[in-house]
């Protein structure tokens, strides 16, 4: 995934989220059967036109934070769950995905988006996740950004331009 987002051309496409948020639920669904029933997904999604964006590197970006979410959620938690939530405005997508994981602690926020960083040892990764997100949201010309609580989870929130209009 790094690779090919280092390598290939921007292929802006005018696509729809809630497709390729079910998708990527759908592959999470066959590739983690012990945690995925545990977690509720929640999608607020409110797209009325196509948006225009390179929907590989879409697709890298959701599979990456939702994956996560499965990684670290809580099991303990009366009810897991994770909210999915897209806006559009002024060309923007905005992307949150919200959670009641784990959380990250403060003194790793700023590192967490880092090659091969890994915030805890608790569960299993190769700290290339986050990285990989932060690089194709670059690449996108857009922006990403973390809250998180130790203990209560985080909301990752994604924005990026559409592609055509710019």
């Amino acid at each position: 995934d790094y690779s090919v987002n280092q390598r290939a051309d921007i292929e802006p496409d005018a696509i729809y989220f809630e497709p390729l948020i079910k998708d990527a639920l759908a592959q999470l669904a066959e590739d983690s059967p012990e945690h995925y029933p545990k977690v509720n997904f929640h999608l607020d999604i409110v797209q009325e036109m196509p948006f225009n964006t390179d929907k590989a590197r879409l697709e890298v970006i959701i599979k990456n934070l939702l994956s996560n979410v499965l990684r670290f959620y809580k099991p303990q938690a009366e009810q897991p769950f994770c909210d999915i939530i897209l806006r559009i405005d002024n060309s923007v997508a905005t992307l949150g995905v919200r959670d009641n994981g784990i959380g990250i602690g403060t003194t790793h926020l700023d590192k967490i988006f880092d090659m091969f960083y890994r915030a805890t040892d608790l569960r299993v990764g190769s700290g290339l996740g986050l990285f990989l997100v932060r690089e194709t949201v670059n690449k996108l010309q857009g922006s990403v950004r973390v809250a998180s609580i130790m203990g209560e989870g985080s909301i990752f929130t994604v924005e990026l331009p559409d592609l055509k209009s710019m």
